[in-house]
């Protein structure tokens, strides 16, 4: 048996490591530049719908809701609204009710009522409420007949109207669930229609 050499050990000197390195950082480099990091915040006057959401958890949902599920753009609306999981978009989340109300949700006409009643996206605009109520009440929806029952009881957005109020609040003690039912017979009481 011939003694064979031992094969050398590699070059670990430091100018081959820094060459390695210095590869390294270039291609992170070209990565970043070809592949850019999704950004969370939209820059002044910039559309925000082009902002990624960074939680998985807002993502998912907002796949839902791009899809159309009604459900999906409520509970974003609601993250957004409420920045939970996320900062918090009040316009962003009235964007995403907006969406599903005009897809023909009754809750999310509801809630764009009682926003816009309350003043929750700004100053209180009672006119636009009452426009929400009455799209959700033409669909018989019980919490829309409540609401709009109530805003021809009060004059909020629509001229005071007894006999409409009486008219909506009637049809809602019929028609809603049991906490519905209570206060829309509270309020015909209050009328003196009960």
């Amino acid at each position: 048996m011939t003694d064979s050499p031992l094969p050398s050990p590699p070059d670990l000197s430091l100018k081959s490591l820094g060459l390695s390195i210095a590869a390294l950082l270039l291609l992170a480099l070209i990565a970043a530049i070809f592949m850019p990091l999704p950004r969370l915040f939209a820059s002044p006057g910039e559309d925000r719908s082009q902002i990624e959401p960074w939680h998985p958890q807002i993502r998912a949902v907002l796949d839902q809701a791009k899809s159309g599920n009604l459900q999906a753009m409520r509970a974003l609306a609601n993250l957004y609204l409420e920045g939970r999981e996320t900062p918090q978009d009040i316009p962003r989340g009235i964007s995403w009710l907006t969406k599903a109300a005009n897809a023909g949700d009754l809750d999310a006409m509801n809630i764009l009522g009682v926003m816009a009643l309350n003043g929750r996206a700004g100053k209180p605009d009672p006119d636009t409420a009452a426009k929400w109520f009455r799209t959700a009440a033409d669909k018989s929806d019980p919490a829309g007949l409540l609401n709009l029952g109530m805003c021809y009881a009060t004059g909020r957005g629509v001229t005071a109207d007894r006999s409409v109020a009486i008219i909506y609040l009637t049809r809602a003690a019929t028609t809603g669930n049991p906490t519905q039912r209570a206060q829309a017979q509270s309020l015909l009481k209050q009328l003196g229609a009960q």
